[in-house]
């Protein structure tokens, strides 16, 4: 298992002062490792699966569709600050491997030609030793044309 860790040297006005206590701060928080397709991607398949890898495992109870969520660039727009539950996101199921720390969104229709898609994950997805992800992460693709 991976994880992020952030050393922040919070005793700077010690460094300053010549205080004798020089131990680093180690904060650690949930962050992703990689997203597949990856955000820019073009020519992307019709019945392409959406991966999410994880620097720590997740509290599966957040991994749902109203954290994870795919939306399509010609339906209404969703709501910045809540995008699974605003607009109109793709119909699809999540799962969750513990072991790989990846959720995987699976479209239940094939995706449209063409057509640029954003995958939406909001700080509700958490992990019981790092805790949420600092803010929402988008990442977008596109489908390959009709032929």
């Amino acid at each position: 298992m991976r994880r992020l860790t952030i050393a922040v040297a919070a005793l700077g006005s010690c460094v300053l002062a010549g205080c004798e206590d020089r131990d680093a701060v180690f904060v650690e928080q949930l962050a992703i490792v990689n997203i597949n397709p990856s955000h820019g991607a073009v020519g992307i398949g019709y019945d392409t699966d959406i991966t999410v890898t994880f620097s720590d495992v997740l509290d599966v109870s957040t991994v749902t569709t109203a954290n994870m969520c795919l939306t399509a660039e010609s339906a209404p727009p969703p709501d910045a600050t809540s995008p699974c539950s605003t607009g109109t996101p793709v119909p699809a199921t999540v799962t969750y491997d513990a072991q790989t720390a990846s959720a995987r969104l699976v479209p239940t229709d094939d995706l449209l030609p063409d057509e640029r898609y954003t995958l939406h994950l909001t700080p509700a997805l958490a992990s019981p030793e790092t805790g949420a992800l600092a803010a929402p992460v988008s990442a977008s693709f596109r489908t390959i044309p009709s032929a």
